[in-house]
């Protein structure tokens, strides 16, 4: 899963933050524009949610979800620092979902900022698994 199928809402959240900031300071006209890209980003983890129904429609949607997302997202990028359950919700993601997103707060909890080097950290001591280097490629690549 890719991009916007990985079912975060991270956009539609910052959407709708952003929004309530800008009316906070009177900004009604970008209230209104960010309103709108909050309720697209919602759209598009609506789709995402609905393709992982449609592709496993027998198996359990956390489950398939864990099995098939590939880093660097995941439970913790997916839930993000404050879980927006409503934009979920209106995707039409599930409670049992939101709640194992949920729960998840631990993990993502261990990082403020979706670095490379914190989420590969984090989510490598979380999943009891080795760390990805800490040298980018690049970096490797360009001393070579």
């Amino acid at each position: 899963m890719r991009d916007g199928a990985d079912l975060r809402a991270g956009e539609a959240r910052l959407a709708g933050e952003s929004a309530r900031a800008a009316r906070e300071v009177g900004d009604d006209a970008t209230a209104e524009v960010l309103d709108q890209a909050h309720a697209d980003e919602i759209g598009h983890v609506r789709f995402a949610w609905r393709w992982l129904e449609t592709l496993a429609p027998d198996a359990d949607p956390w489950d398939t979800y864990r099995a098939h997302v590939e880093f660097p997202l995941g439970p913790a990028r997916a839930r993000g620092r404050d879980l927006d359950v409503e934009a979920r919700r209106a995707a039409g993601i599930s409670d049992d979902f939101i709640a194992r997103l949920d729960s998840s707060a631990t993990e993502a909890s261990r990082f403020r900022d979706f670095t490379r080097e914190s989420e590969e950290t984090a989510i490598g001591e979380v999943e009891g698994r080795p760390s990805w280097p800490r040298q980018p490629r690049l970096r490797a690549a360009a001393t070579a």
